[in-house]
């Protein structure tokens, strides 16, 4: 497949890209054991590698942007909001006032077209082998790795800037399961992440002093 003659109206954007995405196994004599998402909001990427052989978890924080041309510009701000070559600038040491471009760690054509489909929950990423890395949509990171994540405080903060939140409208019961309540319950303003949706209920996460999953009614989370 030639993947360079992609429709321009179907360029990947930035936007588009916002989210939590999972690496997808496609490949013969891939690890079962290995683990890697990414999780990008607005122009900053946090990458996460997890293997049941590691110690402790691994991540790499950058900054991404589109610039199709052969010379990228010197100031991350000038990169494309869409296009197809994205490019990866590293932030050294976590410090996230990078502006000049120092350091473009790698590059790759991206595409959400495959096999002549528009998949808006899957992405493409040709590196130097002709077969793409493929990324699906998931809601949020499994616990698991959360938990993992948890152990580091630097990474944790991180993390915690990138995922996306929801305020609970006012004091809400937490329920195990859709009508069997527990006697937690949150207050108005906390902020909970959504995992799932089932009808008039939602699979939520509470970041508190504990982690916290549960249920809670649709109609006491903002829209």
């Amino acid at each position: 497949m030639n993947v360079y003659a992609q429709d321009p109206e179907e360029k990947p954007s930035i936007e588009k890209l916002q989210g939590v995405w999972k690496f997808q196994f496609t490949r013969k004599g891939e690890s079962k054991t290995f683990e890697a998402y990414r999780i990008i909001k607005q122009n900053k990427l946090l990458e996460i590698f997890n293997d049941t052989s590691y110690k402790e978890i691994r991540t790499r924080l950058a900054y991404i942007g589109f610039w199709d041309n052969n010379e990228y510009p010197k100031n991350i701000n000038k990169f494309n909001k869409n296009g197809h070559i994205l490019y990866y600038i590293d932030i050294p040491n976590n410090i996230d006032t990078l502006v000049n471009i120092t350091n473009i760690r790698r590059s790759n054509w991206l595409t959400f077209n495959e096999n002549g489909k528009l998949e808006q929950d899957y992405f493409f990423s040709y590196g130097l082998s002709s077969i793409p890395d493929e990324y699906i949509r998931i809601n949020a990171l499994p616990l698991t790795i959360v938990l993992r994540i948890k152990q580091n405080i630097d990474l944790w903060k991180e993390y915690k800037k990138l995922i996306n939140l929801k305020k609970i409208m006012h004091k809400s019961t937490i329920y195990l399961s859709p009508s069997i309540p527990t006697k937690r319950y949150l207050l108005k303003n906390d902020l909970v992440e959504i995992l799932e949706e089932k009808s008039q209920w939602i699979r939520i996460r509470y970041y508190g002093t504990r982690l916290i999953e549960g249920w809670a009614k649709v109609m006491d989370i903002e829209k």
